[in-house]
Order: C-alpha cells, then sequence, then structure tokens
C-alpha cells in the first residue's frame, strides 16, 4: 500500500513539472485478502497460512512492476491480530465495494457476504506506540480527523481509516488501479527471457515467471515481469515453538493452546481463568492487560528474554493479577502443572541455554494453568517465492554473513569497555570474523539497506523493522523503493554496495552495546567480567551505548530519507546533525522508555499530578484507579510536529473503556 502511494505520489509530482513518465513502470500488486489493511484488517483466521500454495502476497513490477501490502511489515511493533470487525472489501470480480465518508472520516464498511476469513486483529485492539510517531507529512490527522484532540494511543480501525484514506485522498481508484484482491501467489520462478526455461543463478536479464490464482473463480495464470518487490509482512505465519507445543499435548494438558493471532473466543478463554503467556514482547503485554479487563484470576507470564522484553518493563500490574518469570523456559508439563528453570542467552550462538543442576537447582512451580497463549511471534511467509529468491533473507547460506576484520581495527571510545574490563579492555581484539546485529537493516549482507538483491537488484523486499517508528520507517521503505523502481534514482554498483553494508558494521562495532552482540571474544570478555553484576558507573554507559545506537539507528533512516528525497527527514539536509523533526521523535520515545517502570500504576485520590494542570482545568482529571501506559500522555511530548495538536487523556480509564466510548 505504502510502495503503491509513493509511486503515485511521484508520478504525480513529476507530471506537475511537465516531465515525461511514460517510462513508469506498470504496476500489479496481488494480495490474498479481500480489501486493503493488511494484519490491520479484522476477521482474521491462519487457517492454511502454512500451505504454500496459499501463500501471503507478493509485489511484481512490469516496466511492468509492483508492491503488496505493506502494512503487513508495521503491524509487528505495534500490535498483534486478532478478532471480530468489518473493514470495506475493496475489489470483488473488480468492483471495488464504495468506502463512505462520514464528516470527513472514512468509514468501515461492510465486508463481502461470501464468508470469506480475512486477516484480523481484535476489534478492542489499540497501538503500542503513539500516534505523533507515524503521523504523515502528506496527510496529517487534522487533515483526517478535524482540528480535534485526540488520545496519543488509538484503536486499530481509526488507524486504519487513517491509512486508506491517505491513499484515497487524492486518488479515488487508488485499490482498482494497483491492486488484484482476492489473489494468491502461487509460485514466484525466475526465468531466462521471456520463456519458461528456469534457471539457478541471479542475472538482471532474467525475468519473474509469477504463478497467480483467482481465489473467486480458481482461474490460475502465469504473468512475466521485470522486477519483483516482496511485501507479505513480517506476520505472515505464526510462530509456535513445536517443542513446548508438544511438552503440553505429552504431559497431559487438557486447556486451550493458543497463539496470540487467534483470539476469537478470548473471553472465553481467559475469564475466570488463571493462564500462561508463552513470550515477553509488546503482545504478551497486550493481551495480559487484555485479559485482566475480561476479568482473569490470575496471569503468568514466562520469557527467555531479559531487561530488553517489554513485560519487564513493567513493576506493578493492575490488580496485581499479572507475574512475570524472565529468563526462564517452560520444562515439564504434567496435567495443570507447568514447571519453569532459568535460562541464559549465548549471544554469539543466538540461543538460550539451560544451567545445570548444580548453577541453578531451584524450579518454579505454576499450579492449575487453564489456557496457555503463545505471544512467540511470527515468520514471514516467503514460500511462493523460489529457493534462489528466498534465500537471501533466510539466510541459509551462511558463508558470506560474516565479516573479516581488519588486523589493525581498535575500538574509538573506550570508556564503557574500560569500566567494565579495566585496563586489559585494550588487549581484546576483535574476532577475526564478526556476525552482523539483526538491530540493523544491513544485517543481510546480501542485501543494500535491507532491501535490494545486491546480487539482482531487481528483486526487492521490504523487511526494515528496526526502529521505534516502525510505520514510518515502511512508508520511508517503500519510498525509497519506489524511486529505484521507477527508474528516478540509480542504485549504486554492486562493490559500492557492499562497501557501505561494511561500513554500517565497523561503525556499529564502534558501539560498546553492539560490538557486544557482534564480537565473539568482546562478548565472552563481558560475560566473564560481568559475571557478579555491574557497577553503577558500567550500567550508565551501557545505557548510554543503548541511546548512541537508537541515534545511529535515526541517522540510517535520515540518510536514506535525505538520499531519496522523502518530503521530510530526521537529520538536517547537510545530514550533520540531527533535524527538528529527529530531535521531537527522539525526545518522545526517550521520554516514553524514562517512564516505562511507571507503565502501570494506581492512582489514589490524592494523586493530583496524573492528569497535568492543563488537563485539571479543562476537566479531564481522571478518578481514582488503576491506569496503563494509555491513560497519561505527555502533553510536552506528544504533540504533532506538522500541526502542534496535542494529545489528551482518555475520557476514562483504559480498563474501563468500550467499543461504544467517545475518545475525543
Amino acid at each position: 500500500m505504502f510502495l503503491c502511494h509513493a509511486i503515485e505520489v511521484q508520478r504525480n509530482e513529476l507530471l506537475k513539472r511537465g516531465e515525461d513518465v511514460s517510462d513508469f513502470p506498470i504496476v500489479q500488486c496481488f494480495e490474498r485478502a479481500p480489501g486493503p489493511g493488511g494484519v490491520w484488517r479484522s476477521d482474521r483466521s491462519h487457517e492454511n497460512e502454512h500451505d504454500a500454495q496459499n501463500a501471503e502476497a507478493t509485489g511484481h513490477f512490469d516496466s511492468n512492476v509492483a508492491g503488496n501490502d505493506a502494512m503487513d511489515a508495521e503491524a509487528s511493533s505495534f500490535a498483534e491480530e486478532k478478532k471480530d470487525e468489518h473493514i470495506p472489501d475493496v475489489c470483488e470480480n473488480n468492483k471495488r465495494q464504495k468506502i463512505e465518508e462520514e464528516q470527513g472520516n472514512l468509514v468501515e464498511a461492510r465486508s463481502s457476504d461470501r464468508g470469506e476469513k480475512t486477516p484480523n486483529m481484535y476489534s478492542a485492539l489499540w497501538t503500542n506506540g503513539p500516534k505523533e510517531a507515524f503521523e504523515f507529512s502528506d496527510y496529517t490527522f487534522r487533515d483526517h480527523f478535524g482540528d480535534v484532540r485526540m488520545p496519543a494511543f488509538l484503536p486499530r480501525k481509526y488507524v486504519l481509516d487513517y491509512i486508506l484514506a491517505r491513499c484515497t485522498r487524492n486518488c479515488p481508484n487508488f485499490f482498482e488501479k494497483f491492486f488484484s484482491f482476492r489473489t494468491s501467489v502461487v509460485n514466484v520462478r525466475y526465468v531466462r527471457g521471456e520463456g519458461e526455461e528456469y534457471i539457478s543463478e541471479h542475472s538482471t536479464e532474467n525475468k519473474f515467471r509469477v504463478h497467480t490464482r483467482n481465489e473467486i473463480t480458481g482461474i490460475e495464470e502465469f504473468k512475466i515481469f521485470d522486477k519483483c518487490v516482496w511485501m507479505g509482512g513480517m506476520n505472515g505465519i505464526p510462530y509456535t515453538p513445536t517443542k513446548l507445543v508438544n511438552l503440553f499435548k505429552d504431559g497431559g494438558f487438557k486447556g486451550s493452546i493458543i497463539h496470540s493471532s487467534d483470539t476469537t473466543n478470548f473471553k472465553k478463554d481467559v475469564e475466570n481463568k488463571r493462564i500462561l503467556i508463552v513470550g515477553g514482547g509488546y503482545s504478551a503485554e497486550d493481551l495480559a492487560i487484555m485479559a485482566i479487563k475480561e476479568g482473569v484470576s490470575r496471569v503468568y507470564c514466562t520469557f527467555r528474554g531479559d531487561t530488553e522484553k517489554e513485560m519487564t518493563w513493567t513493576t506493578r500490574w493492575p490488580y496485581d493479577k499479572v507475574e512475570t518469570h524472565s529468563m526462564n523456559t517452560i520444562v515439564k508439563v504434567e496435567g495443570s502443572t507447568v514447571t519453569l528453570e532459568a535460562v541464559f542467552k549465548d549471544y554469539y550462538e543466538d540461543d538460550y541455554k539451560r544451567y545445570t543442576e548444580e548453577e541453578k537447582p531451584d524450579k518454579t512451580v505454576l499450579n492449575d494453568i487453564d489456557t496457555v497463549i503463545f505471544c512467540t511471534g511470527y515468520e514471514p511467509n516467503l514460500n511462493m517465492l523460489d529457493q534462489l529468491l528466498r534465500d537471501a533473507y533466510d539466510g541459509d547460506d551462511d558463508s558470506d554473513c560474516g565479516l573479516t576484520m581488519p588486523k589493525d581495527w581498535k575500538m574509538e571510545d573506550t570508556k564503557a569497555a574500560e569500566a567494565i574490563l579495566g585496563k586489559d579492555h585494550k588487549l581484546i581484539k576483535p574476532s577475526k570474523t564478526v556476525y552482523p546485529s539483526d538491530d540493523f537493516a544491513n544485517c543481510w549482507y546480501d542485501l543494500y539497506r535491507g532491501c535490494v538483491l545486491i546480487e539482482n537488484p531487481n528483486m526487492m523486499y521490504s523487511l526494515n523493522n528496526f526502529s521505534d517508528t516502525p510505520l514510518m520507517e515502511t512508508d520511508i521503505t517503500a519510498w525509497m523503493l519506489a524511486r529505484y523502481v521507477t527508474g528516478q534514482k540509480a542504485l549504486p554498483s554492486a562493490d559500492e554496495m557492499h562497501e557501505e553494508n561494511k561500513q554500517i558494521s565497523f561503525d556499529c562495532m564502534q558501539n560498546f552495546h553492539l560490538r557486544y552482540k557482534m564480537d565473539r571474544k568482546f562478548n565472552k570478555a563481558i560475560d566473564k567480567a560481568v559475571d557478579g553484576g555491574m557497577s553503577e558507573e558500567a550500567s550508565k554507559l551501557w545505557l548510554d551505548a543503548e541511546n548512541q545506537m537508537e541515534l545511529y539507528q535515526y541517522r540510517l533512516l535520515g540518510n536514506t530519507m535525505n538520499d531519496t528525497g522523502y518530503p521530510v527527514s530526521l537529520l538536517s539536509k547537510d545530514g550533520k546533525s540531527i533535524s527538528e523533526l529527529g530531535e521531537k521523535i527522539q525526545a518522545m520515545h526517550s521520554h516514553d522508555k524514562r517512564h516505562m517502570m511507571h507503565k502501570m500504576k494506581y492512582k489514589t485520590s490524592d494523586d493530583t499530578d496524573i492528569a497535568g494542570t492543563e488537563g485539571e482545568q479543562k476537566g479531564h482529571h481522571l478518578p481514582p484507579g488503576w491506569m496503563t501506559f494509555r491513560d497519561n500522555p505527555n502533553e510536552d511530548y506528544h504533540v504533532s510536529y506538522f500541526t502542534g495538536i496535542k494529545a489528551c487523556h482518555l475520557p476514562k480509564p483504559w480498563l474501563e473503556l468500550n467499543e461504544n466510548d467517545k475518545l475525543w
């Protein structure tokens, strides 16, 4: 969606300048769902998700080109998928169901009465990221909702309405123009020229043969394209650890076992129940407080991560109903009794390992578990791509993934290293080969800017999802890819693309936090030094390294924005300093993170600072009760960069809100 929007905007800009756009590609986007929105849609079913024949959508271009539903890519950072609500069926037999406008807002229309399953979220889901982090310069919240104040965190349906309206605002036939809905991509193969001869090596002279199936008529077609963009999203296949599922089955567990993507019967599964959530990310946090809202008896949450997981950012939960067990894994199930055991992270092998019985003999036993919810994330679905096109992402061939370090390489800033390792830190030379950090887009060395296959630039992917602003990041990626596929911007040579990836990794190695993840020798030395815990000074320097890592992410995004002419940027025009927009977003996220430890709290009648002075004057002071992080936006930080409109407080505590409540 974002890619097609970027192509349309850029085409119109060229037309206004009187430039020739006859060479612009013909774009065709294939999408299995009956309408736009990806995981932001409702009524989702993951039936047949693992079936390659029902693979997620890809985008194809015939110069001739295309994109898919970019929304899937960012939804993983803000929210999961769930339950029941209908949104527009935009294409059926090439006829678009009308989306009506009422009072300037896009209204969710009834979906087709054919009864097909569609992607979903549960209707009560809200974003976990503030709206000010994904407001678009070409279509602000004021443009969509009017000159009103709104909460910093919004329900799913309002975000979806906003995104759809952005695309159709200046192009009413946007979805008919670019999209083929109810169309599954069965297979994408590499062929020679216009023929069907299969080849097993990359070449820019080759073509993409796309095999599709119309899910209404059953008709299958083969088409040839010059370029292909995979934009099937990071939420293609729900991931559930097979070993853990088998552990529950073999252990005689009789309760419900579900994935976070399948919460159609959520209230039934949690009301008056004792539930176990497996996973510690945003999905786990969201379902934990939703379970409290639905009357759960007790929530246990176990996950292998530590303080980097979102579930650890909360020190107290509403009604004290949640108990978290970090750095643990499930080792035994006997009926409704679940036993946990401590683990530690081996960063070099990128895996968690159990301690020996002598090291940590204690175990945690959870009794009377009724429901188990796996909040264990998703895997992108690339099953429709030929293996040659799939390898670039899934890392099957790791022979080229490592980066050989120069013998004379030295770490420039050594304060953190010295604080932890002492003077001997200078003796720790980097490993001969280091491996990229998954915190950055260059973690796939065969992809330029995490998107373009260096061996064959005609194959592209939308994989970026590394910053605190995933919707904006995906839009930036889409804008960049639009420049490339339309020929407005030439790609660097293969050598230049490899060199840029190498330089980013060298920059990452200068960050204490990232070097710990990339360099095996450094990793082992740090683990040994902090076995008894970090000093206060070392902890402060470690946190500073994390902050610098985030700042570098903004710089990388800003460079892409400047390089490809994105309408706004996180960097100044010369690329030397953070722009006003970048400073605003960075300050907002820094503020939010400083207050993460207060995400849930009980507000007493004397706690008058919660709503803020301005809020009290306007009658927005909230009554005593439990407050989530969504209840207390800071008006100094949650403010629109483009319009200056500040976020407002919710009309009543989030735990008491229902779908019929007016939000502003």
